[in-house]
């Protein structure tokens, strides 16, 4: 009994700082790293106590996301950076390191829904203090939120496409109709994608569009065709010299400053990374000391070519490409190699009318994801963070109705059995 409670205890521990985590997402980072640190210790605590390292040996799921990382973490060891690797490897990528605690402590539907009414509100709060605030705000596209630009348009395209697949296959779906829950989710939604055409962010533009696009085309057709309406009225209603008409033309531009930029930086970022860290990573962050070397050493055709990469040395826009600086070719690869098992997982296990609603929702961010963090860098850093959960939301699969550790003894006392006597033709039910 005593290991019964320990077990409700860390686990309802462990739900408290999601919650918080998730209420400060977009509001504050020492916050959400003050819950990241209590929800690591809590989940240490529940592998040391209640042994729940023998339920998640067996997820999949779970060790899809956490094998690449214990990869990545000991290969940090042999990189530049030494011993100092392994410590700089979990700083830098600790928001993947949420699995551990996710797969501990998110195990039922219900939990997955509280944690995404805390993104919503969180969401919501931010969208609405960049409006108001706008016009004081030293921004170019006249939004200011809490966070910088580009992190809060990440994070908002992410939470977008999520509460787009709650509304449309959770709650339009209902019968009766939850009102009140499909208005503060249509609230949500307006704000946060008014927030993004501010911001006019086009990573995460793209990103949305793609999401919506995946989601349309595959699992809401009525939707999709919605979809392809608003984007015709909006092309009539937006002037070609509107500067969000602009952006959005921009993206496949390759004489666009930023585009050439970046084409720059992955030209010749991929030959870096294969000469230099096709094993172990840099074990630092931009490391710009080591690109600039590379570069410096090629022909004058190759800087001639890729001149634009030199503007920003070591830092690649594109967080795959940073991955694999920082982390190594290997460790990029077997994280994208569990990110694709979980993605055909979740294709096969959608028909669980249990967790379908989530198996769609993460299938859809995880495409846009693709699209968002190929130009920028965010992806395991503050801006992944819906992107992350919304992911390990799919995974998630009813939990057994007995916490596992518990001895046989007391799990006979958690489990309520009714008395039966046998009779000749069976068991008689005793009358109540």
């Amino acid at each position: 009994m005593e290991q019964t409670i320990r077990y409700r205890v860390i686990h309802k521990t462990g739900l408290f700082f999601f919650m918080v985590l998730a209420l400060f997402t977009f509001i504050a980072k020492g916050a959400v790293n003050i819950a990241f640190g209590a929800l690591m210790l809590a989940a240490v605590l529940d592998l040391a106590l209640n042994r729940s390292h023998r339920e998640l040996a067996k997820n999949r799921y779970f060790l899809a996301f956490f094998l690449p990382l214990a990869l990545g973490l000991g290969l940090s060891l042999f990189s530049d950076a030494g011993l100092e690797g392994p410590g700089f490897f979990f700083i830098r990528y600790r928001f993947l390191f949420l699995c551990l605690p996710f797969f501990l402590f998110i195990r039922e539907r219900r939990h997955i829904l509280l944690l995404f009414t805390c993104l919503g509100l969180s969401g919501v709060f931010s969208a609405g203090y960049g409006f108001v605030m706008a016009e004081m705000a030293d921004s170019p596209s006249g939004f200011s939120g809490f966070l910088i630009i580009g992190r809060n348009s990440d994070l908002l395209a992410s939470l977008c496409l999520m509460i787009t697949v709650l509304l449309f296959e959770l709650y339009l779906e209902e019968k009766p109709l939850n009102l009140p829950v499909i208005v503060w989710l249509v609230i949500v939604l307006v704000a946060c994608v008014a927030a993004i055409l501010v911001i006019q962010q086009r990573g995460a533009i793209l990103g949305l569009f793609v999401g919506w696009s995946v989601y349309g085309l595959f699992f809401n057709r009525k939707f999709f065709l919605g979809m392809i309406m608003a984007t015709l009225v909006g092309t009539f209603v937006l002037k070609d010299d509107h500067p969000l008409t602009g952006r959005i033309k921009s993206i496949g531009d390759t004489n666009d400053v930023s585009n050439a930029i970046r084409l720059d930086l992955l030209g010749s970022g991929i030959p870096y990374v294969l000469s230099h860290h096709l094993l172990t990573g840099s074990g630092e962050k931009k490391p710009e000391e080591s690109f600039a070397s590379f570069f410096n050493k090629q022909d004058k055709s190759f800087q001639e070519k890729f001149a634009n990469a030199m503007k920003y040395p070591g830092n690649f826009h594109n967080s795959f490409l940073q991955m694999a600086a920082e982390g190594g070719v290997l460790f990029l690869l077997a994280y994208l190699a569990g990110l694709g098992y979980v993605f055909f997982r979740l294709i096969a296990d959608r028909g669980d009318s249990e967790n379908r609603v989530f198996c769609i929702g993460a299938l859809v961010v995880t495409f846009a994801g693709c699209a968002i963090f190929f130009f920028h860098g965010e992806l395991f850093r503050y801006g992944g963070l819906v992107f992350c959960l919304a992911t390990y939301s799919g995974c998630v699969r009813k939990a057994p109705e007995v916490p596992p550790g518990i001895p046989a003894d007391e799990k006979m006392e958690t489990i309520p059995v009714k008395p039966s006597v046998y009779g000749p033709h069976g068991p008689i039910v005793p009358q109540a």
